[in-house]
């Protein structure tokens, strides 16, 4: 076999690894192994390198030598969180987290003959590391290529880079097809289905891919999760990357450069990389390669509003991952094999204010929206669906026959789901399962329909009167809030034709977090009463969490939906 041969081979081999492992994601499998990634990963060091010696040729760096994520981005910092804090993560692992390490300096778990205890604290830790780390492969026994020390990092993004390194530091990279791109591990998260896919198995969980936080854990001291806002969680990061529509023209765009068009023919440039591309998966242009379907007088990817568009399909997308999470944690539980790591009822499933609030009237607890539940039955999450109505709006493109019909067919499977959990203490799994896989089925659908969506300023207008109208969206729930302010405020950054990568601290951007500025429990004098900015590099999560606390304890509802409904009357006014 000659050269080419090997290479086609190798390509086809890796392939069909990932297409087997994108069905083991499917499957409910044990949280304490990971499964074993079909690529292998690349020294991210290099990476770094690389990319702080190219500024000029990338779309979006900063300006200077200093790269944004390893600047800035509290990505970078997730492992090294876990050694800031050893005591409490001991005290959450009931043990030190140094025992499941061969050296002192916490680069190489234990591997061989190990004891039971041993092999059970290597695994636990291999589960923190599954979220606060860039997870080498479970059986390399020497220093993983992605250092721990550097966190969450690029490749746990955008996928193991051993395979598309080389290819993708190539211009000819923008003419390959986001299918041929990820069989050589390389994840697509231009894609805002994927990206929000990707960012909700560590801040929502994925039970399949030992990403997931149980009760014994949070009662231990780990901080609760709070709701999860994509498009608000980008911009606090800082973003270190610029939407199509903010990018500026680019070789390759549309195939009309003539210095550039590559032709089929020319993917040996590729090859001579020691990768092969099939033929039929190099295109004459960006857009041919990345959006095959689109036509003139469609919606033009290039021109949506980012924000907008990110905020709803990730929405959509957070609580299709949160029903797949309940699935495959119920399909485990009933399994023989499984059943000692993954104990029925779990209590991290379910919405936690059933068990904690506070026993008092007036307006908290007993306003909490529990309507479709029985009394004493800890019901699913509320804040998942809390913009799942507004996406169903954006896909009927705000025509008010068109989304009731669509939003009654969602509503019977997002209503049936729900029940699930409630039609006996703590549910029934296998009415779980199925309630679970049919919502997953019928938010798949929505997330295609809104991908087809115009989003656009008329688009973004209809979007911030139906968030500020209290009567269309949850008010009664602390987080369900924040996810409906946090949505208004990237919105109106679209709206108002705010840059992009404009910093969350800038003056423009705090004049529109000012619209959330209102008197909110015994903290009247607080000018963030929803905890709306997140505390990105000036303050971990450890030291943020009193706030957080404090804030969840003063939520008043009732002076929230008046707010939105100020709102609501200004915009109504064209103001």
């Amino acid at each position: 076999m000659n050269v080419r041969g090997i290479i086609i081979a190798f390509v086809s081999v890796a392939a069909l690894f990932g297409e087997q492992y994108c069905h083991a994601q499917n499957a409910a499998a044990d949280p304490a192994k990971p499964l074993q990634p079909p690529h292998d990963f690349y020294d991210t060091r290099q990476c770094l390198d690389c990319h702080k010696s190219r500024i000029g040729r990338s779309s979006y760096l900063g300006d200077s030598s200093a790269l944004p994520w390893d600047q800035d981005d509290k990505h970078r910092e997730a492992f090294n969180l876990l050694k800031k804090q050893q005591p409490l993560v001991s005290q959450i692992l009931g043990f030190e987290m140094q025992a499941a390490f061969q050296d002192p300096n916490l680069k190489r778990l234990k591997t061989g003959n190990l004891t039971a205890v041993e092999a059970a604290q290597v695994a636990a830790v291999r589960q923190c590391l599954n979220c606060h780390a860039t997870w080498p492969n479970v059986d390399n026994t020497q220093e993983p290529q992605v250092p721990h020390e550097q966190g969450v990092s690029c490749q746990a993004c955008h996928g193991p880079g051993d395979s598309w390194e080389r290819p993708h530091a190539s211009p000819w990279w923008r003419l390959v097809t986001p299918a041929a791109k990820e069989k050589l591990g390389f994840v697509n998260v231009r894609d805002p289905a994927v990206r929000a896919r990707v960012c909700a198995s560590c801040h929502v969980g994925d039970f399949a891919a030992g990403k997931f936080i149980k009760h014994e854990w949070y009662a231990a001291g780990h901080p609760p999760l709070s709701s999860f806002e994509y498009s608000t969680y980008a911009a606090w990061m800082p973003a270190h990357w610029q939407p199509l529509s903010d990018k500026p023209a680019f070789e390759g765009k549309d195939g009309t450069d003539g210095d550039f068009n590559l032709g089929v023919e020319n993917r040996a440039r590729l090859r001579d990389r020691n990768i092969d591309i099939p033929e039929a998966e190099v295109r004459m242009s960006f857009r041919q390669a990345n959006f095959p379907n689109w036509k003139p007088g469609e919606p033009d990817p290039f021109t949506q509003l980012p924000r907008l568009r990110d905020a709803l399909i990730s929405n959509t997308v957070v609580l299709q991952v949160y029903a797949d999470l309940l699935r495959d944690y119920s399909v485990a539980a009933q399994d023989e094999t499984q059943k000692a790591t993954t104990p029925w009822p779990e209590f991290a499933l379910y919405d936690c204010a059933a068990c904690h609030h506070e026993l008092r009237s007036g307006a908290g607890y007993p306003n909490r929206p529990f309507g479709k539940n029985a009394v004493g039955r800890p019901p699913a999450f509320v804040w998942p669906t809390a913009l799942v109505n507004l996406a169903v709006q954006q896909a009927a493109n705000y025509d008010p026959a068109a989304a009731a019909a669509r939003l009654a067919k969602l509503q019977q499977k997002q209503t049936a789901f729900e029940r699930s959990l409630t039609s006996a203490l703590f549910g029934k799994r296998t009415e779980i399962i199925g309630a679970a896989q049919e919502l997953d089925a019928e938010l798949g659908q929505l997330i295609r329909e809104l991908q087809a969506s115009p989003f656009d300023q008329r688009a973004a207008n209809q979007a911030l009167l139906q968030l500020t109208d209290p009567t269309r969206v949850e008010t009664r729930d602390y987080h369900s809030a924040r996810q409906v302010a946090w949505a208004f405020c990237e919105i109106k950054k679209d709206a108002l034709g705010i840059r992009y990568n404009s910093r969350p601290d800038s003056p423009e951007v705090a004049s529109i977090l000012r619209d959330f500025e209102f008197a909110m429990g015994t903290s009247a004098a607080s000018r963030d009463a929803l905890l709306l900015q997140l505390p990105a590099q000036r303050r971990s999560v450890i030291e943020n969490l009193p706030r957080f606390s404090q804030a969840m304890k003063e939520f008043d509802h009732l002076r929230f939906a008046e707010q939105l409904q100020k709102l609501h009357a200004q915009l109504s006014n064209g103001k």
